[in-house]
């Protein structure tokens, strides 16, 4: 026999079981679990499948995504299948009606600096809540996509302006700081929320759904109480507990999909949770100027044996992480705000690309 006959290679087990009802063959079923859907329960999935086959479209192109949303009738996250701006053009492409679309217009750019909390992974690679977070990003005001449908032999225009403030998905219920995608992305997401926008009044019927690029982080339900961040609140300022969620706004959620599996005291991890909310937002904010003259000189030996290192290791975070939590107690007060002045101003004068 061959050593590449199929049928003596040994088989892989997928992430999942594959139930019986699944109707696909079992390394369709792996790719599903491993690549295309690999967070997903086998329950989604399933409705994936379903959804797929109903629509006369390949799941392996995954056509739909499985987001997981606050489902305030539930009162818990619930992973829901939501069509792919992908799907809602192909939606509109089979109608034979679909007279293309235009490109983008843009509003000015705005530039905001958002506050809250979000699950991050700390040094071990667990995920953890770190309550004050700052992050700034510029993005678009509003992005409009014009699409053209052909009704009586002409081709008509149809269009809706989408405002990015009102259209970008949170960390968390109680947080208003912006998702990792929207962070890197603010023109791209807010394209897509456009383009799906544009197609539900091209195509009411035929795409009158929501996309998942729309979706993501928000709530589904009727919940009058929880607002998307940046509808309430003024420009810069927290929302309060009441308007940004019934908790306290530096709670972590309490819907129990993330433990806090790090095996601290509530008390330690508090006080780690702030430590690394401060190292976030330290490298953004205007470092104070303090004479050296009054300085110990060792300090302003230590301060420059810093910079150097950082410039050398990009190890920006964890200086700034030893100096905060000093656990030899070599320096605390003035000579502690100095050193951390000196990795801000000296982190600041460089291109990003550098200190990465």
């Amino acid at each position: 026999m061959s050593d590449h006959d199929p049928s003596q290679r040994q088989s892989v087990q997928a992430r999942l079981p594959m139930p019986a009802s699944a109707s696909v063959q079992p390394d369709i079923w792996r790719l599903l679990t491993d690549a295309i859907y690999p967070t997903a329960s086998s329950e989604a999935i399933l409705l994936a499948i379903d959804y797929c086959r109903v629509r006369g479209l390949d799941i392996i192109k995954k056509p739909v995504h499985i987001v997981t949303v606050w489902n305030a009738a539930l009162g818990k996250n619930a992973e829901t299948i939501f069509p792919s701006i992908q799907e809602l053009q192909t939606t509109a492409s089979r109608t034979g009606s679909w007279a293309g679309m235009d490109s983008p217009k843009w509003g000015p750019l705005v530039t905001r600096t958002f506050r809250g909390g979000a699950w991050v992974k700390n040094a071990v690679g667990r995920e953890e809540w770190v309550a004050d977070i700052e992050e700034s990003v510029e993005f678009p005001e509003w992005c409009e996509v014009t699409i053209y449908r052909m009704v009586d032999g002409a081709a008509c225009a149809f269009s809706e302006p989408v405002y990015w403030l009102e259209a970008y998905s949170t960390t968390a219920r109680n947080s208003e700081l912006p998702t990792e995608m929207w962070v890197k992305r603010p023109r791209g997401q807010l394209h897509k929320c456009a383009k799906a926008a544009a197609l539900r009044a091209a195509f009411p019927e035929e795409c009158g759904y929501y996309a998942a690029e729309e979706m993501e982080g928000k709530t589904i339900g009727d919940d009058a109480r929880l607002k998307p961040a940046g509808q309430g609140p003024a420009d810069g300022v927290t929302p309060t507990a009441d308007e940004a969620h019934p908790r306290d706004a530096d709670a972590p959620p309490d819907n129990g999909d993330k433990p806090n599996r790090g095996g601290q005291s509530n008390k330690e991890q508090d006080k780690a949770n702030r430590i690394k909310g401060l190292i976030r937002g330290l490298y953004s904010r205007t470092p104070p100027d303090i004479d050296e003259s009054t300085l110990d000189p060792q300090i302003v030996t230590l301060g420059k044996k810093f910079v150097r290192r950082c410039l050398r290791e990009a190890c920006w975070e964890t200086a700034a992480e030893y100096i905060f939590t000093n656990p030899e107690k070599k320096f605390s007060g003035e000579a502690r705000t100095y050193l951390l002045s000196v990795l801000v101003k000296a982190r600041q004068s460089i291109p990003d690309r550098q200190a990465a």
